[in-house]
């Protein structure tokens, strides 16, 4: 589907999250996002704390707390920080590498632009939400 000149969109397309989008979608987001590398213990997000930005791994793992209870361990594909950025309130979770961690970064600023110019990952994005809430509730 994608040519070998564009690495960077192929591995975003290779994950969950951004399995639906187009190519243009991909190069977008691409364009917008910062890719930064991160340590083991690196706090992602901070819970009671506002979010200013939103983490979606790319390679390694990150612990999910709420309060001193881990409720979820995620990886490649999954986004984190988007709720806060959603809703203008405090974070929900903390959420702490547990490797080393290869994430995209994306400002609220950045994230709104990208979900109104992306709506195959609008749609990705609310289903992650959906899902959470489910599982929340089940776990209730």
């Amino acid at each position: 589907m994608f040519t070998r000149e564009d690495p960077r969109t192929e591995r975003l397309h290779a994950l969950p999250i951004f399995s639906a989008c187009s190519r243009k979608e991909l190069e977008i987001v691409g364009g917008m996002a910062d890719e930064v590398r991160l340590r083991e213990g690196t706090i992602l997000t901070q819970q009671g704390e506002p979010g200013h930005e939103c983490f979606v791994l790319l390679e390694g793992g990150a612990e999910v707390k709420i309060g001193r209870r881990v409720v979820a361990h995620i990886g490649p594909g999954e986004i984190v920080g988007e709720m806060a950025l959603l809703e203008s309130e405090s974070r929900t979770a903390t959420v702490v590498t547990t490797t080393a961690t290869r994430v995209l970064v994306m400002t609220r600023p950045t994230f709104t632009a990208v979900l109104e110019k992306c709506p195959n990952l609008a749609r990705r994005v609310m289903r992650t939400l959906a899902r959470r809430l489910r599982e929340v509730q089940s776990a209730a």
